[in-house]
């Protein structure tokens, strides 16, 4: 007993630890000597496979954070110790790398040289960033110039006029959610979700998004919650539509007053809804169910570029991916939203007289009326769509 209490250690006579010190000089060396300059050994597709942007647009967005005296964040002198704090190309690195693989924000402090309590500041300073400097471009109301390109765009991808874009919800697992609230959010599948409503156009580029809903609501519940509604509700639109000489429009003889947003089949009989057919009988149908089947997929193919290239179930709600996936869909795109080709046939259809329609959303009579004349204008123009 006397041999072990000799070798005991008494912790309360040690030296205390020295503080902690970071490289911050050695990271920004790296990030500069792998990605960042001119010839560098990660300069092609491992920048937006690592980082999910373009070294271009990284550019960008470092030069507006720097010009931005709102981001006090990003213009801090040195520490109260008078070392150097980490650089601004390590605090905008970090989040987006924690983005694209959904992990938490001290994954990567090896590499960028920084605290657990650093890394997880830097996030939350990304996120307000992102919406300081891109909410007025994106995930807003879309203009009349905007509606005029998503017009032309589905008339030629879709082969239809008037149509604004797919609807639907997506239910992404929530591994870590607390026991207290998984009541709220089990759903069907017997796992504890969130769900993601969104409206986007063929492009995948955005107009409405709501996410942070339990998952044991269905798609009509949170459409009845969600602000969608009170924009379809509210006028705005009908206002937009007329000012960009969208409305009135005729299909198969018959005209209406709204632009119309492809939805399946538990949504209501709403004026500005095509739903798909359950059971098609017929040619005319059958027709019409492939398209409207196809135009759909427009919103799942959004909602699988959200889950596997963002991550974005790693968070319960991030509005910088949602920006960030616009800003990847402009670099795919050239830089534009909406396809404007010059060269687009119009679609023929008859003028006929203004038809009095029921001014309200919940219009059964104006819904069916608009999926039936689809059904019949898309079986007559079947060349136009089918390419």
């Amino acid at each position: 007993m006397e041999q072990e209490d000799e070798h005991r250690i008494d912790h309360r006579t040690l030296p205390q630890n020295p503080r902690r010190t970071f490289g911050h000089q050695l990271a920004l060396e790296a990030i500069q000597r792998n990605f960042l300059q001119p010839v560098s050994p990660l300069l092609g597709k491992e920048f937006p496979l690592m980082f999910r942007i373009s070294r271009g647009r990284f550019q960008v967005l470092l030069e507006d954070v720097m010009n931005t005296p709102e981001l006090v964040f990003y213009h801090k002198s040195p520490g109260p110790f008078g070392r150097p704090i980490a650089s601004v190309q390590a605090i905008l690195l970090l989040p987006l790398k924690t983005l694209a693989y959904g992990v938490p924000p001290h994954t990567f402090i090896d590499f960028f040289q920084m605290s657990k309590e650093m890394a997880r500041d830097c996030c939350r300073a990304f996120d307000r960033a992102i919406q300081t400097l891109d909410m007025k471009e994106y995930l807003r109301v879309p203009t009349v110039e905007d509606l005029k390109g998503i017009n032309k765009l589905h008339q030629h991808r879709h082969g239809v006029l008037q149509m604004t874009g797919s609807l639907d919800c997506s239910h992404t697992y929530w591994k870590n959610c607390p026991k207290a609230w998984q009541g709220s959010y089990i759903g069907k599948e017997k796992k504890a979700a969130i769900v993601m409503e969104a409206v986007c156009d063929y492009h995948l580029w955005i107009w409405h998004v709501s996410y942070g809903y339990a998952g044991s609501l269905i798609d009509l519940n949170i459409l009845n919650a969600s602000t969608f509604l009170q924009a379809m509700t509210g006028g705005d639109l009908d206002k937009l539509e007329e000012e960009a000489g969208i409305v009135p429009y005729t299909i198969s003889a018959e005209e209406f007053r709204k632009m119309f947003i492809i939805v399946d089949g538990i949504y209501p009989e709403y004026s500005r809804f095509v739903k798909g057919i359950n059971q098609p009988v017929g040619s005319q149908q059958k027709h019409y169910t492939e398209w409207q089947e196809g135009a759909r997929k427009d919103v799942e193919i959004l909602f699988g570029v959200m889950q596997s290239m963002w991550q974005f179930i790693a968070r319960r709600d991030s509005r910088a991916a949602y920006m960030l996936a616009q800003h990847l869909e402009e670099d795919y795109n050239g830089g534009s939203h909406v396809d404007q080709p010059n060269d687009l046939e119009e679609v023929q259809d008859t003028h006929i007289p203004k038809k009095n329609l029921v001014n309200v959303p919940n219009d059964i009579h104006t819904s069916q009326s608009l999926m039936d004349d689809t059904i019949a204008f898309l079986y007559h123009y079947a060349n136009v769509w089918l390419h």
